[in-house]
């Protein structure tokens, strides 16, 4: 999400009305306190980290409020363990916004060529993408044959939930997604690719957790092989990071 101006202009002319401007986070575009000022009566966020963010920015903090969704809870609770150990199938978020292709589509490149022919490979499109084929995926498929590597994309059925989408994955890939912390949510690893929040904000977002892996032009192949080959991490250390959601569970109790 990106904040400037309008937010609290918007505000203004709400309270001029008798009305209270609430605002949700729902994206995950927020990197630096350039983009984070905004003036609302009440702004919920993910995590501790978005509220640091914020409160650099010099945004009210009586107004800020860290908590997870029901939904993410409800993700957490009942999908979490939900078909686990999970198929070796690879799950991209197909990165539509960026128009810079070579870096994205070259380390998704990067990473399908570390996979053998026991993985599959599904593409899932963002609901906005209207295009009737996905460019980059039939070139890469087209490279993949000629290499002769036994590897195919193929897309995701858009009747498919995100859900099951999820939890029949057990690698999830992408750039800025919010599915990419529901897969972590749910119990898959993660690969964040370079050209959406840098590698510092997102490490420090999931904690450094084991489940999660940044990938760029440097990578270590071998690095990337160890973390596709390694299980998901199950244990109360890696439950505490998502302090969104624990946030909530201690309200509750």
């Amino acid at each position: 999400m990106r904040w400037t101006a309008s937010s609290s202009l918007l505000t203004a002319y709400l309270h001029r009305r008798g009305l209270r401007h609430i605002n949700v986070q729902h994206g995950e575009v927020l990197f630096t306190a350039m983009s984070g000022f905004c003036r609302f009566d009440e702004i919920h966020v993910w995590g501790e980290h978005f509220r640091e963010i914020f409160l650099s920015s010099r945004s009210p903090a009586a107004n800020i409020r860290v908590s997870g969704t029901p939904y993410h809870r409800d993700l957490f609770r009942n999908l979490r363990a939900h078909h686990q150990p999970r198929p070796q199938r690879l799950l991209i978020i197909d990165p539509f916004m960026y128009q810079d292709p070579d870096t994205p589509y070259g380390l998704i490149r990067k990473v399908v060529e570390r996979l053998d022919m026991r993985w599959e490979v599904k593409v899932r499109r963002h609901p906005a993408e209207l295009r009737k084929t996905l460019v980059w995926m039939a070139e890469l498929n087209a490279d993949l044959e000629s290499m002769a590597r036994p590897i195919y994309l193929e897309e995701e059925r858009p009747t498919v939930s995100i859900e099951d989408a999820l939890c029949r994955a057990s690698v999830v890939l992408g750039i800025a997604s919010t599915a990419l912390i529901e897969a972590w949510i749910v119990g898959c690893k993660v690969i964040h690719i370079a050209g959406g929040p840098p590698r510092g904000v997102v490490m420090d977002r999931y904690r450094d957790s084991a489940n999660v892996f940044y990938c760029d032009p440097n990578t270590d192949p071998c690095a990337l092989d160890r973390f596709l080959a390694s299980s998901v991490e199950f244990n109360e250390q890696e439950r505490a990071r998502v302090n969104y959601l624990t946030v909530l569970e201690e309200l509750e109790s």
